[in-house]
Formats: C-alpha cells, sequence, structure tokens
C-alpha cells in the first residue's frame, strides 16, 4: 500500500502529460473513441472466468446445455463492452467561466452536459478530490447542470483540474471513463474576516446628502413628460395642473477606501482578508469605495464588476 502511493504521484505525472498531447485543455470537449478508456471491472473478470470454466466442463463432458449457458454468458460480456462504450460516447461537456470561491472554503464549479440520446449512472468527478462526486442521469437533448466541489486552496488564479468520467452502465462488467481538461480557470479569493472599520485606516463612511441647487426646478405638466417625475403628493393637495420636476435630486457620497498596507506572512494573509470582508460589506450596502495597494490603486465606484476587480486583485497581491 504504501508503495503503490509513492509511485501514484510518478504515475499521475507521466498520465498528464500523455493526456495533456492526446486531449488539450478546450473549452467545450465531446467524448469520442479517442479520448474514452475501457476495461472490465473486478467483477468482469470474475464473470470471464466463469465463462472460461463453464466452456471447459461442456467440453470436457460434452454437455452441449453448459456449453449453451456459456455461450450466452459470453455474448452478454461482449455486448456489453459496445453498451458502455455508447453510454459516454458523443457526450458533451463544458464549464462556466464564473468560477470563484474563499480561501479554506469549497468552491462550487458548474458543469453543464448536452446529449443527443439518454445516458445512465454517469460518475463525474475530479481529479484529487476524492470527496468529490456526482451522480447523473442525463437527458436526451436537454442540458443537464451539474454541481461540483473543489477543496479550498490558498488564495491565488487556478486552472480547473481534469474532471474523471466514468460509468459501468449496464451490467457493471466493464468500466468506460475519460479525462477531460475544460479550458477554464477559478478564483480563490482571501477568506473574509471581521474587523473594526478602523482597522486600515480607510475614511468613515459618510452618509449621503442632497444637492439643493437643482432639487427645486419644477414646471408645469407637458403632454410627453414621464409620470414619474410629477409631484402627486402636490397634486392630491392642490387639484391644479400638474407639476413635474426637472431634475432629480444628485445623490453625493463621500467614498470609503480600503488601505492594505505593505505587510509580510500571516500579517499580510490577515490584512487581506479584513480587506475583502470590507470591501464585501460596502458592496451589500451600495456605498462607493475604492482600494489602496502598494501595487495599484482602484479608484471608487461599485457594482459586481469593480468588486470583482478588487477581489482578484487581492488574491493575487503582492504577486501582481
Amino acid at each position: 500500500m504504501n508503495l503503490k502511493k509513492r509511485l501514484y504521484p510518478h504515475y499521475w505525472t507521466w498520465l498528464s502529460r500523455w493526456l495533456d498531447k492526446r486531449q488539450p485543455a478546450a473549452t467545450s470537449i465531446t467524448l469520442s473513441q479517442r479520448i474514452i478508456f475501457i476495461l472490465p471491472t473486478r467483477y468482469g473478470i470474475w464473470f470471464s472466468l466463469l465463462c472460461v470454466l463453464l466452456y471447459l466442463l461442456g467440453t470436457n463432458y460434452q454437455n452441449n446445455l453448459i456449453l449453451l449457458v456459456c455461450y450466452l454468458l459470453l455474448s452478454i460480456w461482449l455486448v456489453s463492452i459496445v453498451l458502455t462504450f455508447r453510454n459516454l460516447n458523443g457526450l458533451s461537456l463544458s464549464c462556466s467561466s464564473n468560477n470563484e470561491g474563499y480561501a479554506d472554503q469549497d468552491l462550487a464549479i458548474n458543469i453543464s452536459t448536452v446529449s443527443q440520446s439518454p445516458r445512465y449512472m454517469l460518475k463525474f468527478q475530479f481529479i484529487n478530490q476524492p470527496h468529490n462526486l456526482a451522480y447523473s442521469v442525463i437527458k436526451p437533448t436537454l442540458d443537464t447542470a451539474l454541481s461540483l466541489n473543489i477543496a479550498g486552496k490558498s488564495r491565488g488564479h487556478y486552472p480547473l483540474p481534469r474532471l474523471k468520467v466514468s460509468s459501468s452502465y449496464p451490467f457493471g462488467l466493464w468500466r468506460s471513463w475519460s479525462y477531460i481538461a475544460l479550458k477554464q480557470q477559478y478564483w480563490v479569493y482571501p477568506s473574509p474576516l471581521k474587523t473594526s472599520s478602523t482597522h486600515f485606516g480607510q475614511n468613515k463612511t459618510v452618509q449621503p446628502h442632497l444637492d439643493t441647487e437643482i432639487s427645486q426646478q419644477l414646471r408645469q405638466y407637458q403632454t410627453g413628460d414621464s409620470l414619474n417625475l410629477i409631484l402627486w403628493k402636490r397634486l392630491a393637495r392642490d387639484s391644479t395642473r400638474p407639476i413635474v420636476r426637472l431634475r432629480e435630486p444628485i445623490q453625493q457620497y463621500d467614498p470609503s477606501w480600503v488601505t492594505i498596507a505593505d505587510l509580510s506572512g500571516a500579517a499580510l494573509e490577515q490584512a487581506l482578508s479584513y480587506g475583502c470582508e470590507k470591501l464585501l460589506a460596502l458592496e451589500a450596502d451600495k456605498q462607493f469605495y475604492g482600494l489602496k495597494t502598494s501595487k495599484v490603486t482602484y479608484p471608487p465606484s461599485q457594482g459586481a464588476l469593480h468588486l470583482q476587480r478588487c477581489l482578484q486583485h487581492l488574491a493575487l497581491y503582492p504577486c501582481k
């Protein structure tokens, strides 16, 4: 057992090099004969030995009934090769590009499958992820979404590991499998940790105030004006012609800054975790915020893209 564990890394290194030449990474993969492997299972090996034993008994004692049973079992054993291979052949797989998570947490990877015929007893598993299994039955002409988890690593940007697709359908005599390389990557952000608002030295959040110089420009309603600009409360109080507001009050914000000091080691990881928590909190509150590090400064903004850009910088800091 220990020898097997010591030899496995070398075996997988050699196999990975061979697979990279045979099936390079691609955004979408359709399984074919070139990348599908098939071997008998342990049950299939015993089944074949049973066929050999029956054949020897039938020929030795010249018993046609035993020979008939032998040929019947041998036919099932051979036909199951084709059925097991067809259960994987032609299956298309792809992966979404939005793969992101946090350090020391499981990361969900969404896999999409498309098939023109039904598939049964399929097992999906990422390489070197022993506790990550998903069993599925694929319906024809319909997209089937699968969610597989990858154990969280340290923060960074990683390529998606190879996906192993296997099946022993229909009788469990043969096992077909394939190692799929999907050309996708996933982000691992620092694990968010709560802290006080003064840990990073960012500015205190100031509540928004209104620009009153342009908030009182009113006129009477004209044909074509938006109904959203009508002052309905004033119309209810005074039944004269409706009044509309020309311009909405502009909300002005004093942006908050998340500053990461130039640290190293455990102190840097803790600061990045606190910074990640602060960015998520500011985005949840729909505030304007910016990020300052020793490498780059992102101006204040808000939205999913701005948050993603800031978190990606924290994931690569100080490598970027």
